[in-house]
């Protein structure tokens, strides 16, 4: 952790300089933010009888990740905007990152190489084009420029961005950096997104709002190699679509939404049962590889708030399970519910998260693991097969208008990796987040 932080302190003081310089001028022209997150993560010894390639270590260090990101926005033109996101990522995830399908560092996603380093996580042009009935909204906040929006419009953008940047957005369960930390809360589960080992990936997408409804539909590039960095240049051969409608709503003057989801994932991706049928006794899902093969699901999620302290959230989300899993995690079903309190609604007011997840595998993919396959995130050699149940609560802890944030975390885990024969786990976090 030291070092982590010693490699970024220059890089925090000139940014929060150009921040300061640049929020006096406010020309409403061009904007710089700024975050860095750092999750320390550590959990209890547990149950071990054997392990595999990819299994959680009993006993082992804490773990530390670090991210800092620089949202650097310009508006070039009447209603358009370019993003461009430098980013350093460094740090390790529990056992190298493995041994639990909804691993409990969001943030670790983002890293891939433990020493600092220095990538372009955003790199996306948008066009606004303002409907006829629209009214405008005063934005200020990461990747804006400070000034009006059409609060309904059509909205066509490109380059590199997170899919969950546009997708399956809920307003108590979406970013590791404020909220849950387990990869089962901050997306959905079972939907496979194209992206390379940090969360990015290419593409070009699109979006309408008017009033109450919203729908967005977008095609991306896959990663070569299952939750590799490079890209597969085979846009024909590889890509991943998504589309989505969202409904907005008020029930007693409070907000809610309700989202539907779909994606279709093609990518040069091997079979599970074709690989345990050539080779039941050591199989490799990457000898089966082939470009013919694919993924779908859906995703349905809604979110409620019921009063001015507590709201609530819901996701469900599946995939047919029977080709690799190529981007996120090795989920094909997944749920989760939780509530959220707060105070009040102002930015320094603490607030509180609870939330319940329950994950599982297609028949075919835990064939696979039974019969000794590995994944690129699980894998204990065998399987003795049962859903993996997460329960996590956090307690954020906002100062200075929420401008530092404190998070202790705590995730119970049982039958990590699926597996009956080990666990559970008990993994204990401490999350401090500056961003401005």
């Amino acid at each position: 952790m030291p070092k982590l932080i010693r490699n970024n302190w220059l890089l925090l003081i000139l940014i929060c300089w150009t921040h300061i310089s640049f929020a006096q001028k406010d020309t409403g022209i061009i904007s710089f933010h700024f975050q860095q997150t750092l999750v320390a993560q550590k959990h209890s010894i547990f149950r071990s009888p054997y392990m595999g390639e990819n299994s959680l270590i009993p006993k082992e260090a804490t773990a530390v990740s670090l991210t800092s990101t620089l949202f650097f926005a310009v508006k070039p033109w009447q209603n358009g905007l370019l993003i461009i996101n430098p980013e350093i990522g460094g740090g390790t995830g529990l056992s190298g990152a493995t041994g639990i399908a909804g691993f409990p560092n969001g943030e670790i996603f983002r890293v891939g190489n433990p020493k600092p380093t220095l990538y372009l996580a955003r790199l996306v042009l948008t066009q606004y084009f303002p409907l006829r009935h629209t009214t405008y909204e005063y934005l200020n906040e990461a990747n804006t420029v400070n000034g009006q929006y059409p609060v309904d419009y059509i909205k066509l953008y490109g380059g590199r961005f997170c899919l969950a940047d546009y997708f399956d957005n809920n307003p108590y369960n979406h970013d590791p950096r404020s909220q849950f930390l387990n990869w089962s809360f901050m997306s959905a589960g079972a939907w496979d997104y194209a992206a390379d080992t940090r969360g990015y990936t290419w593409g070009i997408g699109g979006e309408w709002k008017s009033k109450s409804w919203r729908a967005a539909a977008a095609i991306t590039m896959e990663p070569k190699e299952a939750n590799a960095l490079k890209m597969d240049q085979h846009m024909g051969k590889a890509f991943a679509t998504q589309a989505e409608i969202t409904h907005i709503h008020t029930i007693n003057g409070n907000p809610g939404q309700l989202q539907a989801t779909v994606f279709f994932d093609k990518a040069h991706m091997g079979n599970y049962a074709e690989t345990v049928k050539n080779n039941p006794d050591k199989p490799d899902i990457t000898t089966t590889a082939n470009y013919q093969n694919h993924k779908w699901g859906w995703i349905l999620n809604a979110a409620q708030q019921f009063n001015k302290q507590w709201g609530g959230f819901a996701r469900l989300s599946w995939n047919d399970g029977q080709n690799q899993t190529w981007a996120f995690t090795e989920i094909d079903r997944s749920a989760n519910i939780g509530v959220q309190w707060s105070k009040n609604t102002s930015d320094e007011s603490n607030v509180l998260g609870i939330g319940e997840a329950i994950n599982g595998l297609s028949n075919p993919h835990r064939n696979y693991l039974a019969a000794g396959g590995y994944g690129f995130i699980i894998g204990d050699g065998k399987l003795n097969y049962a859903s993996e149940l997460i329960t996590e609560a956090y307690y954020r802890f906002n100062f200075f208008n929420s401008r530092l944030q404190v998070s202790p975390d705590y995730q119970f885990i049982i039958n990590p990796a699926y597996n009956k024969d080990r666990g559970p786990v008990h993994v204990f976090s401490l999350r401090g987040h500056i961003a401005f």
